[in-house]
């Protein structure tokens, strides 16, 4: 994993704040619906957050039905990208 993308140590290990989600049939491979669910329409493109959170890197492949998610809080999403753009910036 680059560096520059690398999640603070915690983001893989789910906490009390973390919500958890159980993959439904019509949701395999739909981690941008998942993403608007959970951070808001217009948010889809954060996908790769609850991917990353689970070590998915291909949800058509990894997702199944039954299968249970940890979906980090906005708050995290959003001090993970605050410092990513500190880093690229």
């Amino acid at each position: 994993m680059f560096a520059l993308f690398e999640p603070p140590g915690d983001f893989f290990e789910p906490r009390s704040d973390y919500k958890v989600h159980r993959i439904k049939e019509h949701e395999v491979g739909f981690l941008d619906k998942l993403a608007v669910q959970y951070y808001g329409s217009n948010n889809e493109e954060l996908w790769w957050v609850i991917a990353l959170a689970n070590a998915i890197v291909d949800p058509e492949r990894e997702m199944y039905p039954g299968m249970t998610l940890a979906i980090p809080p906005q708050a995290a999403v959003v001090q993970f990208l605050a410092r990513i753009g500190n880093a690229v910036t």
